[in-house]
């Protein structure tokens, strides 16, 4: 019998070959390099050795759905020597749903049990239930892809992941982004496979490892501790910032050897002849109005918009006429509503929200994509940015031309998207996809776009390498250009900046070289 339907990449059967028979294993290889291929290729061959009954797949919403849709990793990949019972647990299953579900318990049935689910499921008692019911019944491959999502220890999805992993014989982490934020990122996701790896018990102890903490007496300390209850006091930990204001970690060396024996890397360059990305940015100039409101909000933290989302000259004055204000309580605060004038909306106070009349970033953007070859995806932070988007994409195009994946797009049009985007050559569907990286920057091929544009992009990186790398994976045929549309002198500079401090601590932690965007 064999394991393999589809012939591994070299690196891949490297990876199958070192981590096939092992009770745990990461795999922190760059998006697009084939990860979904190894842990099916495993499953397959656990299962024809009588080491498996079944795999659980729990991965981000929507990506779990690329495992068991037709044409997804277990239609692609998996040996036709193993039969296969498979169906994917939601909270809200319809009946046809809940029938496949519990089609895998049916002990008359003989296959593998594949079964996937959203891993928000692990925050509800009906999604913990079936995961501890399906760990119990049988031996299983536990795999969670895009692993990063159990990355923080308080989070209730990474305490009710940890509670259960001992119950699988095998487990597996898979991540292209593995530590968007620091070491810090890494310690729940190798205590998912084991607790011995690391070398420290809990999180308090692993920051004091890989990171130089201020001290004790420190005045900010202090003032934290004082807020909250006594017995949380003492793990409250702050970590040490440089002059150029980046965390200060060390020990990251010994971090690295103790990951190395458990865990497989790879980039993308490694292993595929791809061709080019290239980079550009376009700087956006703001109208006087946008310009002085963001002043004020720094300014006063107040910003007034009239009731036509105009000029907010005399902000304090009509403030203290009780006019409809947006209040920043702090730096974040701030920071979003900043974004939020620049991309041409703001949201009062009264909940209403407001759109510019003039909006320069999406005239640069619309002016981008007339002179644009190809299809594009258009990442954007903002619901409000997605709907005047495509409006004026609609009004431009024709509604044909263009598809949306964000909180708003149906089941439906979600998988339309994944099926005419997925393939390079694909001419189906919209030209233009506008999404938000959160809903549709995560484990989706999108190779049938050869330009990705941000609109708006926020500091986390792992967002924003997944949205990168939607279209620039295996078996693209084109040059993918990635483009920024940077409002000079504000916060979108600043999220560029501190995107690629964060890149350089990950790259550090894996012991990789330059980076290639920034």
């Amino acid at each position: 019998m064999s394991v393999f339907k589809t012939v591994p990449f070299y690196h891949q059967r490297e990876a199958f070959e070192l981590s096939k028979d092992r009770e745990f294993f990461a795999l922190a290889m760059e998006m697009g390099t084939g990860k979904s291929k190894i842990i099916v290729d495993t499953g397959a061959h656990l299962y024809l050795g009588d080491q498996i009954d079944a795999m659980l797949i729990t991965a981000p919403n929507d990506v779990h759905l690329n495992w068991v849709e037709p044409g997804g990793e277990i239609d692609k990949h998996l040996s036709d020597d193993v039969p296969r019972i498979m169906a994917s647990f939601t909270a809200l299953a319809r009946k046809a749903e809940r029938k496949a579900v519990e089609g895998l318990f049916e002990m008359a049935r003989v296959g593998l049990r594949i079964a996937t689910c959203n891993v928000e499921a692990l925050r509800t008692k009906k999604g913990q239930a079936f995961i501890r019911r399906l760990l119990k019944e049988f031996r299983v491959l536990w795999a969670v892809d895009e692993s990063q999502r159990i990355k923080s220890p308080g989070a209730t999805i990474t305490k009710r992941a940890l509670s259960m992993s001992y119950l699988a014989p095998y487990r597996r982490i898979l991540s292209g982004t593995m530590a968007p934020n620091g070491p810090f990122d890494l310690f729940s996701q190798y205590k998912f496979l084991s607790p011995t790896i690391l070398k420290q018990q809990n999180m308090t102890t692993f920051k004091a490892r890989y990171a130089h903490l201020r001290a004790d007496d420190d005045p900010l300390l202090e003032r934290i501790r004082n807020k909250i209850p006594e017995h949380k006091r003492p793990f409250v930990q702050l970590v040490s910032y440089d002059m150029d204001g980046r965390p200060m970690y060390r020990n990251l060396d010994e971090l690295a050897r103790l990951r190395e024996p458990h865990t497989y890397y790879k980039k993308k360059s490694e292993c595929f002849d791809l061709p080019p990305r290239v980079y550009e940015t376009r700087h956006v100039t703001m109208t006087t109005d946008q310009t002085r409101m963001i002043k004020e909000l720094h300014a006063s933290k107040v910003a007034i918009y009239g009731e036509d989302g105009g000029d907010p000259i005399e902000v304090l004055i009509q403030a203290a006429q009780g006019a409809d204000t947006v209040r920043a309580r702090n730096a974040l605060a701030v920071h979003l509503r900043e974004q939020q004038i620049i991309g041409g909306h703001a949201k009062l106070t009264s909940g209403e929200m407001v759109t510019f009349e003039k909006n320069p970033k999406l005239d640069s953007l619309l002016e981008l994509l007339g002179d644009m070859t190809g299809r594009a995806i258009i990442w954007c932070r903002f619901t409000p940015e997605i709907e005047q988007i495509v409006d004026r994409l609609t009004d431009r195009y024709g509604p044909e031309s263009v598809a949306t994946y964000y909180g708003e797009t149906t089941k439906e049009e979600r998988a339309e998207v994944r099926r005419t985007f997925r393939e390079a050559d694909s001419q189906e569907g919209a030209r233009f996809l506008v999404a938000n990286p959160e809903s549709g920057g995560l484990g989706l091929t999108l190779n049938a776009a050869n330009n990705v544009v941000w609109y708006s992009a926020d500091f986390n990186l792992m967002h924003y390498m997944q949205g990168n790398d939607r279209p620039y994976r295996h078996g693209q045929t084109r040059s993918v250009t990635v483009f920024h549309l940077i409002a000079s002198g504000t916060i979108d500079a600043r999220i560029m900046n501190v995107l690629a401090e964060k890149e350089q601590v990950m790259l550090s932690l894996e012991g990789d070289g330059a980076s290639e965007a920034f």
